[in-house]
């Protein structure tokens, strides 16, 4: 009876994981903070924007029954879903999140920051890697000078002689 309880907890657990949202008649998504790379490689945060859609792997951390409101996040975004059907978000809060804690501002402000410092962990690996090219890129321009001025110096030597 256990292995069967553990199996179907472990299954309900993947299904929201896996959970996809479309924004419809049915959903709005909104992400509270979504960040995207530049051109640069760099990260940047931007929030409160309006989503097509959530199709990546996500995690669904918090509700707010009263609101009808899901909190996730996604490799790069802190979201809230919003069930516009009261029946189906209540059917949905019965079946789904019946173990997950309620929303407070605490907890959201939280998970952003979570994200906010893996952005910050990558902007930085980022810029380091930018800045070893050049210093890399500095180092070889200086060997090859060096190369030259030595090669300048030995065929000044040798017209000498």
């Amino acid at each position: 009876m256990k292995k069967i309880a553990i199996i179907s907890l472990l299954f309900f657990m993947i299904i929201g994981a896996q959970a996809q949202f479309v924004t419809s008649d049915v959903y709005e998504c909104r992400a509270l903070t979504i960040y995207n790379k530049d051109v640069y490689g760099f990260y940047n945060s931007t929030n409160d924007v309006q989503l097509d859609s959530i199709n990546s792997d996500c995690a669904i951390y918090a509700y707010d029954k009263a609101n009808r409101t899901i909190y996730l996040t996604t490799d790069n975004a802190n979201c809230a879903v919003t069930i516009k059907d009261a029946n189906l978000a209540s059917r949905f809060f019965t079946r789904y999140l019946s173990n997950c804690p309620l929303a407070n501002e605490e907890l959201i402000n939280l998970k952003t920051q979570e994200l906010s410092e893996k952005f910050k962990f990558l902007n930085e690996r980022r810029n380091q890697w930018m800045q070893d090219i050049k210093t890399n890129s500095l180092k070889n321009k200086v060997i090859e000078a060096d190369k030259i001025k030595l090669q300048i110096a030995n065929d000044i030597q040798q017209k000498n002689k």
